[in-house]
């Protein structure tokens, strides 16, 4: 089974890579880690791209505190 985390996933670059690793590397799961969630993001279209996707998972978290987060 082919997992990612991808810190700070939130933004840009993190919504359209997890979407290449679902579409071209058949990734089953990805966890965007974020401390702002894409759901108060200004950008309707990455909102809508990341809820079509059910193995993308958004985790609200601040990488510059510890991690307490279990999958």
């Amino acid at each position: 089974m082919k997992n990612s985390v991808i810190f700070g996933g939130a933004g840009f670059i993190g919504t359209f890579f997890a979407r290449h690793l679902i579409e071209e590397h058949g990734f089953q799961k990805i966890y965007l880690y974020d401390h702002e969630l894409i759901s108060t993001k200004e950008f309707e279209f990455r909102k809508k791209m990341v809820s079509g996707y059910p193995q993308i998972e958004m985790i609200e978290g601040d990488v510059r505190r510890s991690i307490n987060w279990i999958p």
